[in-house]
């Protein structure tokens, strides 16, 4: 039996209240209608400890557990990074609610912008709960080396959260809560050793396809980020296109949702789940399909998305499609990835992230198709051989206009955007066919790279953002 949008909330928000006690997991059964699962970093399972009455903690039978600060923490166990906000006392009560008639009204935890016409550092670190403090002062220190206009993107969220456990990041509209996977704020390995290295639950989905998508981001032959070995530190500069990316991404779907000129709109009695109703004929993810001069259906490639992103049946006809007609298929629509294709949500979120990445730091989005190797088990960067594939995605024909689009709905105006969409996006250049992924990077063909440092960024992590 289907349920209802209400129904089903009502279901999962049903089963919150144990949260405290278990798992703060149990929120994925908000994803199929309301959490917009993005990126993340993937690796294997690290044991968390039950903590004694005294405040340590033990392993296995005769061993010691690391002290809190050196361990996974479950989320449900996230604290206020700042304890003297004003919001501090109701901020994990509203995250944990029986029911949607429990839900926080704005009048006790208004969106970060419901009353502010200028949003802050100050303002969105008021709103952060954090499982170990460092989450909270790397997000802050990078805050304020990040884009003035990433930071008022927080306008419509109410919390976020950063924890041990979150992957993949996430933001759920019916609650205004955005969570963030740390794993694009660590330094130092006291850090990372705090962070869970499951895998993202999507990891596998799709396994039965022949062809896989692939995407970077570049400024010019150079990757942007970098899988790091176990032992190796990173300084700030290493942390801020990624953590920009995936923030712009995030947030991306709160202003989809909730644009900041409509929040005057909101009255204090209301709170995030009856404000995205109030507000739904101005979502983007609604307006941009609409307009048919701008999106093309295509409900073979959304089928496609369903089983690579949502572990959906796959049909006979996607078990036999090969890259080269998947990336011609790709080539003749308008969507940014492969990933795009997943939801209208993230379609509008993968543009702006694409956009705003490119306007600050020139960064080229590089996607691409190829044909899963024999051994995909033990294959190489080079196995993976293009079929299909473009540099500076967001400059192709049909992708810029909807990425203006998407870009004036949720930003505010500016001269400098309207002149990077007509003079500055560069242009697209196809990847060569037959070359090998990491190659394929080179401005140029060539046939003795020599050693390659960290020549390590293409790792077959999925495409989730």
């Amino acid at each position: 039996m289907g349920f209802t949008r209400n129904q089903f909330l009502r279901t999962a928000l049903a089963g919150i209240r144990s949260f405290r006690s278990t798992s703060w997991r149990l929120l994925l059964l908000l994803t199929v209608v309301f959490v917009s699962a993005c990126g993340g970093s993937s690796g294997g399972d690290v044991s968390q400890p039950e903590p004694q009455s005294n405040g340590t903690a033990t392993g296995p039978v005769g061993e010691v557990a690391p002290p809190e600060d050196m361990r996974v923490i479950a989320t449900a166990e996230a604290k206020p990074y700042r304890p003297d906000s004003d919001y501090a006392s109701v901020m994990l009560d509203c995250m944990y609610v029986p029911d949607v008639e429990s839900l926080c009204p704005f009048s006790t935890l208004p969106y970060i912008g419901q009353n502010n016409d200028f949003v802050s550092v100050d303002d969105v670190m008021q709103r952060v709960l954090v499982t170990h403090d460092w989450m909270g002062v790397r997000l802050e220190e990078m805050l304020y080396r990040m884009p003035p206009d990433l930071v008022q993107l927080f306008a419509p969220v109410t919390v976020i959260i950063i924890g041990s456990e979150v992957r993949p990041s996430s933001f759920t509209p019916a609650l205004g809560l955005m969570q963030l996977d740390p794993y694009d704020l660590w330094l130092n390995n006291d850090e990372r050793q705090t962070i869970s290295v499951t895998d993202d639950f999507r990891t596998d989905f799709g396994s039965g396809l022949r062809f896989v998508g692939l995407s970077r981001v570049m400024i010019g032959d150079n990757y942007t980020s970098y899988f790091w070995p176990e032992g190796e530190e990173r300084e700030h500069d290493l942390l801020e296109i990624p953590l920009a990316r995936l923030l712009y991404h995030e947030l991306g779907h709160a202003n989809d949702y909730v644009q900041r000129d409509n929040m005057a709109l909101l009255g204090d009695d209301l709170n995030p789940y009856l404000a995205i109703e109030q507000l739904s004929a101005t979502r983007v993810s609604a307006l941009l399909p609409a307009d048919l001069s701008l999106s093309k259906p295509d409900a073979f490639f959304d089928g496609l998305a369903g089983v690579r992103y949502r572990d959906e049946q796959p049909t006979a006809a996607h078990t036999i499609a090969q890259a080269d007609g998947v990336g011609a298929r790709m080539d003749a629509g308008g969507k940014i990835k492969f990933y795009s294709y997943s939801s209208p949500q993230e379609d509008v979120a993968t543009l702006l992230e694409t956009a705003m990445m490119k306007f600050h730091y020139d960064v080229d989005t590089h996607v691409a198709f190829a044909n899963k190797p024999a051994d995909e088990e033990n294959a190489e960067c080079n196995d993976y051989v293009v079929a299909w594939g473009v540099r500076n995605r967001l400059a192709s024909p049909l992708v810029t206009p909807r990425a203006n689009f998407v870009v004036d709905k949720i930003m505010e105006q500016s001269a400098d955007i309207d002149d990077f969409f007509a003079n500055h996006i560069g242009e697209s250049v196809p990847l060569r066919q037959g070359e090998g992924w990491c190659d394929s990077r080179f401005f140029a063909p060539s046939f003795s790279f020599g050693p390659q440092a960290r020549d390590l960024s293409w790792t077959m992590q999925p495409d989730f953002r």
